[in-house]
């Protein structure tokens, strides 16, 4: 018995009760009186509360059930106006349908070309609600993939954690656990949740086609992030004198540290970012035979550049005398990027004409969980970004979205 025919016979047998128990209620309980005359029929007492209560509940069910099935005649009558779109639409020869009811559209793809995953949802927090002086936008991706029938979710899951170790460049710490996805009968019980710390450039330039200001931001390998040294100039110093020395090196950023031994030393920092000029004092040398230099940059929160060294000598040397270090170019492997899922851009309303681009960098963390759907077939991946200070507090709403997945068969 269809559902719709099941669900009638349980509001009838109800409507009976009803009128049943109104009846009782009426003439058993209260002694109420009533009479009434259906064609030669005449009735009193309860069995006319009865057939009373019968009618107006009948009508009332009536009503209701005729203004629900106007509704589902017209969604009705808009699924078939859809299937006649999609059949109306152009199918050449070797060609397939293709549908995308949420976002509204259908198109014609051949035959030979196979769906190879993509996003399915890329979501920010709304410029209006983000923190005063927050830069960073937290952002949340889901996309997916098919599952490689030659391959299996151990495979996978150990691809997964080696690549993950084979982007030391790119992350500074990172934590893994398994965690369950979906409801408890139709989820996936076992789902890889990796938490790393990163970090990213973030520019504001205007846009040249819109003319708004558009905040884009991208993953960056963290020697970009803290700065590298690879030279001084000179090579090395006098231990009867302060001797200002020249770093040369990549991403060095006005506001930055140089750690001269263990004293922190403010630097001038070139426009370029290529070379920041500290004095090294006496004080800094005395009984040493070398100095170790390091670098920080203001936004990385104790993350030090790879270390120099310094010599020092004990003659008599002036500091023209003493020999100059060539400078040394930055390697690919440093500037390289990311693949372009660790990127976003927001698009703002534009302001004055002469603004100038806006750089800074951050921390942020990243919050990836990996479900490898075997009934499905395929692989869902979810990201969650934010920068590091409101990580907490953030990932709390980002843990509620993975509670609400389902997957549907």
């Amino acid at each position: 018995m269809k559902p719709e025919r099941i669900f009638e016979l349980i509001v009838w047998l109800l409507i009976v009760a009803g009128g049943l128990v109104t009846a009782y209620v009426s003439f058993g309980i209260l002694s109420s009186e009533a009479s009434g005359q259906l064609e030669k029929y005449s009735f009193s007492g309860a069995i006319a509360g009865a057939l009373v209560s019968w009618g107006v509940l009948t009508s009332v069910y009536l009503q209701v059930r005729g203004s629900s099935r106007e509704l589902e005649q017209l969604r009705d009558r808009t699924v078939e106006l859809e299937h006649k779109l999609i059949r109306g639409a152009p199918k050449p020869e070797g060609f397939t349908i293709e549908v995308d009811e949420r976002q509204r559209i259908v198109l014609a793809r051949p035959e030979e070309w196979q769906p190879k995953g993509g996003l399915i949802f890329d979501l920010e927090l709304s410029e209006q609600k983000m923190k005063d002086g927050d830069t960073f936008v937290p952002t949340f991706r889901c996309f997916f993939e098919p599952i490689d029938p030659k391959s299996s979710r151990a495979a996978w899951v150990d691809r997964q954690l080696k690549d993950l170790e084979d982007a030391v460049g790119f992350v500074g710490s990172f934590t893994t656990e398994m965690v369950p996805i979906g409801a408890e009968l139709a989820g996936v019980k076992e789902s890889l949740k990796i938490i790393v710390r990163q970090f990213v450039r973030i520019e504001w330039k205007r846009s040249p086609v819109t003319g708004n200001v558009e905040r884009n931001w991208s993953l960056i390998h963290k020697d970009e992030a803290a700065g590298i040294l690879f030279g001084t100039s000179p090579e090395s110093v006098s231990a009867s004198m302060s001797t200002s020395v020249t770093l040369t090196g990549y991403a060095l950023r006005k506001g930055g540290v140089c750690y001269v031994g263990t004293r922190q030393a403010q630097a001038n920092v070139s426009q370029d970012g290529k070379t920041a000029v500290v004095t090294v004092l006496k004080e800094d040398i005395a009984y040493r035979n070398q100095v170790e230099i390091e670098w920080e940059n203001p936004e990385v929160h104790g993350l030090r550049s790879n270390k120099l060294f310094l010599g020092v000598s004990r003659d008599d040397k002036t500091e023209e005398q003493i020999g100059i270090h060539a400078i040394s170019k930055p390697s690919d492997e440093l500037i390289a990027q990311e693949p372009n899922d660790a990127e976003g851009k927001t698009s703002m309303s534009p302001k004055s004409e002469t603004e100038e681009p806006r750089l800074v960098f951050q921390q942020v963390v990243r919050m990836r969980v990996i479900c490898y759907n075997e009934p499905l077939k395929r692989i869902y991946t979810f990201d969650f970004w934010d920068d590091a200070q409101d990580f907490n507090e953030s990932s709390a709403l980002f843990n509620q979205v993975l509670k609400s997945v389902r997957f549907l068969d």
